[in-house]
């Protein structure tokens, strides 16, 4: 069960998911610069919409750029916390169980010698009565009636260290289990991110490739196609950034969850 609960976290929390989508498209200098010349030549009211669709473009790719960065700092920061949680579960009442488990072991050594001495007067008794004499046989008897309150009292003794042990043991599973199911909630967590992050992927090419056309259109001074390609452009942007806003969300419930199991295991 412990094992089977350490796994269980190294796959809820890490999840074996890369930490962004597709980045955001950039826009080379040389394209940037071209794009600057085409609207100053052309029409102010072709202008104005150039430079306000290219605005918007560049305002959406910057909160795309910020969203990533957040997702990372999210991501490592849950990943610093499932590396602190597991190490917890792993040392949670590990000293004590560990101490309990000697103390077994010893009363055990300790007693052994008794249970010996007891099973070979037993023995004793035995070739006593197969032989037929009353003074072994009473000799025996008296000495194995003499161990059987000692023998009894140690075997208790070592039962109840055993049931402390044991007790310990199954409170430690019981509260890890407690554990794993709160990082069972990152389950669905995991399954949404994956999803978002293969729609990030798509709108992500869509915008390289559409910046691709955008591009092309500059270098041919061709106002009319640039903004038609702009529009699309930013339109595609701004899916993109969306998108990267759900990933964040869901990132941040993946740290909560991290948050509230690292609560149930306060460092030792």
């Amino acid at each position: 069960m412990k094992r089977f609960l350490l796994c269980a976290l190294v796959a809820a929390l890490a999840g074996g998911l890369p930490l962004s989508a597709e980045a955001a498209a950039e826009l080379t200098p040389t394209v940037q610069a071209a794009f600057a010349k085409l609207a100053a030549g052309a029409e102010p009211q072709t202008a104005g919409k150039l430079r306000a669709r290219y605005q918007e473009f560049t305002q959406t790719q910057e909160e795309e750029r910020k969203a990533d960065a957040d997702i990372k700092a999210v991501h490592y920061k849950t990943e610093d916390l499932r590396i602190a949680v597991n190490k917890r579960m792993k040392e949670r009442d590990a000293a004590k169980l560990a101490a309990l488990e000697k103390q077994v072991k010893e009363l055990k050594e300790r007693r052994q010698p008794l249970f010996d001495t007891y099973t070979r007067l037993n023995q004793q008794l035995s070739i006593a009565r197969t032989l037929k004499s009353k003074a072994a046989i009473s000799l025996a008897q008296a000495q194995v009636d003499a161990l059987k309150v000692p023998v009894q009292l140690a075997k208790e003794e070592i039962r109840r260290k055993e049931d402390e042990w044991r007790k310990a043991k199954a409170e430690k599973s019981a509260y890890l289990k407690k554990v794993g199911e709160v990082l069972a909630e990152t389950d669905s967590i995991a399954l949404k991110r994956k999803a978002e992050r293969s729609s990030a992927a798509a709108a992500g090419k869509i915008v390289t490739a559409e910046s691709k056309v955008f591009s092309a259109a500059v270098r041919k001074a061709d106002a009319s196609g640039a903004l038609a390609s702009l529009t699309r452009l930013a339109a595609g942007a701004r899916d993109s950034a969306a998108i990267k806003l759900r990933i964040l969300e869901l990132e941040r419930k993946a740290l909560a969850v991290a948050e509230r199991a690292a609560a149930m295991l306060p460092a030792q």
